[in-house]
């Protein structure tokens, strides 16, 4: 069993945690992305699975964002970029 005994300061230790907290949230969007960069969201189901929330919660943002959605005939669509587009909270002027 190894033992190491670091002294840190308390600042440091929060920069610390920051850097790490910030590498693995900056790292886990990249992956979700990945998947989904030259795909298509087929559907509401597809577009509440990439969202992570309930149909109900997909549906009320496919209504309220139009500009994101692609209809073939019945069949609905999204691109991923439209709807993280879409989905990212507009800065409000004050």
């Amino acid at each position: 069993m190894n033992l190491y005994l670091y002294e840190l300061s308390l600042d440091d230790l929060e920069n610390l945690l920051a850097k790490v907290v910030r590498n693995e949230l900056q790292n886990s969007s990249k992956k979700e992305l990945a998947t989904y960069d030259n795909e298509k969201i087929h559907g509401i189901r597809g577009l509440a699975k990439y969202l992570k929330c309930s149909v109900n919660s997909a549906q009320d943002f496919k209504d309220s964002h139009p500009e994101v959605v692609h209809k073939v005939g019945k069949k609905l669509f999204f691109f991923p970029t439209e709807v993280n587009e879409a989905s990212r909270p507009k800065s409000k002027k004050f």
